[in-house]
């Protein structure tokens, strides 16, 4: 009876070692970088560089199904900036490059969990402003979204999980639509014509996450060819943060 009952557990750790282990499995939610007078865990508040004890920051918990207002910015420190750039090679021509100096975004985002497996995801907006064609430079374009303001380009709804990985958020567009579609702009009056047209991106792209900064690298979403602009293979690139709306404080996944 004995050897029967350790049998049986040593089945019930096996299966519960497995379902932890499975692949794809995402034990990682969303945490709060808040500041503490005493115990800190990390000496910024971004959470990346560790200390011991004192004042500084630390993860605070979020509650699980409990939405949340997320802002996105590409604000680094102080007036700090972290410019966002999208690069493609559209046909014969070098590579084209759009720049936004300014990136805004507001999703609202809530920790889940099923079973052994837990995850943060949501949905929202994100805008880029003050774009421009930087590559092929000098042609002087105007570009535009889809609410026809020049240098202003808005996304569609998008959806922002981190169900599956590790230390990554993955942004697409809401599950269920057809297109796939994150972004349409148009290019208009450059000195070389082959540039002016309408541009759809499509696809899904991943951010590696640094304490609370999703860091978007070109040569690795190209590598990834989940990306794409025109249908060519597409990059992003720069390093947007999201916060809590309310309190300010940055977003960490653990």
């Amino acid at each position: 009876m004995k050897l029967r009952t350790v049998c049986a557990l040593c089945a019930s750790s096996a299966l519960t070692v497995a379902a932890i282990a499975a692949p794809g499995a995402s034990a990682q939610t969303m945490y709060e970088c808040a500041s503490t007078a005493a115990g800190a865990t990390f000496n910024d508040a971004h959470c990346k560089e560790t200390k011991a004890g004192g004042s500084g920051f630390q993860h605070v918990t979020v509650a699980e199904k409990t939405a949340k207002s997320v802002s996105i910015t590409n604000n680094t420190t102080g007036t700090g900036t972290s410019i966002l750039r999208l690069k493609s090679v559209q046909g014969m021509m070098n590579t084209l490059e759009i720049q936004a100096a300014k990136v805004t975004g507001s999703f609202t985002l809530e920790n889940l969990s099923a079973g052994l497996e837990m995850w943060s995801a949501g949905k929202g907006k994100l805008t880029l402003e003050s774009v421009t064609v930087a590559v092929p430079s000098g042609n002087n374009c105007t570009i535009q979204g889809s609410g026809g303001v020049e240098g202003v380009l808005p996304t569609k709804e998008l959806f922002l999980t981190n169900r599956g990985l590790t230390n990554e958020w993955d942004l697409q567009e809401v599950p269920g639509a057809e297109t796939n579609t994150l972004l349409e702009f148009r290019i208009e009056k450059c000195n070389n014509g082959e540039l002016n047209g309408n541009y759809t991106v499509n696809g899904t792209v991943k951010s590696k996450t640094q304490g609370t900064t999703m860091v978007y690298e070109h040569g690795v979403i190209t590598k990834q060819a989940t990306l794409s602009e025109n249908s060519k293979v597409a990059g992003l690139e720069g390093s947007p943060t999201p916060k809590f709306s309310v309190s300010g404080n940055g977003i960490a996944l653990t």
